[in-house]
């Protein structure tokens, strides 16, 4: 593994030459931007540290320049007008590909949790020793069957291995997703905004349209933080999202 201390992930060297060719069109053509060429190319792995510059100062900066990147695109998008905006955040990067992602899209689908979970890590570990338990049971059962004794013996001598990695590797990777917990709060965050305004923009109509969106809001917010933050209030002529204090 590509290991970079404490502040990046460890990644292999196949996912870091991804990277570099996710990345290699964008380091050609980059205008400024908030990261110089240098930190680029070390972020990828491209270039050796300055001397004099730590990994503990490299982050620093890489952390400050991103929150005032974030504010001040905060700032353009309360300051430009419409055809700016679509021109920044509305163009594919890619104009020939249809189904390729906005870039803005693409940076907040970074930003999602993984989809695996603790329950199912530890039934995938199960789930490879209940099929190892199996060919074992069919294996004693199947002994005046050389060919089938072969085959099995093989498949078993496989997959013992790749339990013992399972097992092996299972509290690093648990302790991955619980080092995610943060990414959930953001996700609420923007599916409520999401849903909210779904919710007033007159594009569903109904009141049983509206309140299976506020079905939604209720369910992710109480499954993603444990807390019911919203309520739905009605009369005779509207309906409107509360949220708690």
């Amino acid at each position: 593994m590509v290991k970079y201390r404490e502040y990046s992930r460890e990644l292999t060297p196949k996912e870091l030459e991804n990277l570099k060719k996710r990345y290699s069109n964008h380091l050609k053509s980059a205008h400024g931007g908030f990261l110089t060429d240098k930190q680029r190319k070390r972020l990828l792995g491209m270039k050796k540290k300055e001397q004099g510059t730590p990994d503990s100062d490299f982050w620093w900066r890489i952390r400050e320049s991103t929150h005032d990147a974030i504010i001040d695109m905060k700032m353009i998008c309360d300051i430009a007008n419409e055809k700016e905006l679509q021109e920044i955040f509305g163009t594919k990067q890619i104009k020939k590909q249809p189904n390729d992602k906005y870039p803005i899209t693409e940076v907040l689908s970074s930003l999602l949790p993984s989809m695996l979970s603790e329950e199912i890590l530890n039934e995938r570990v199960n789930q490879t020793k209940r099929a190892i338990e199996n060919a074992k049971i069919d294996l004693s059962h199947n002994k005046d069957r050389p060919d089938e004794v072969k085959r099995l013996s093989d498949w078993i001598k496989n997959w013992e291995p790749i339990l013992r990695e399972q097992i092996n590797e299972l509290p690093d990777e648990v302790k991955k997703l619980k080092e995610q917990e943060w990414r959930k709060i953001i996700l609420e965050d923007v599916l409520v905004e999401i849903l909210i305004w779904y919710f007033y923009s007159g594009i569903f109509k109904t009141n049983k349209e509206k309140e299976m969106i506020f079905d939604m809001i209720d369910q992710i917010t109480v499954a993603s933080s444990g807390i019911k933050r919203y309520e739905l209030k009605k009369d005779m002529t509207k309906m409107d999202i509360v949220k708690f204090r």
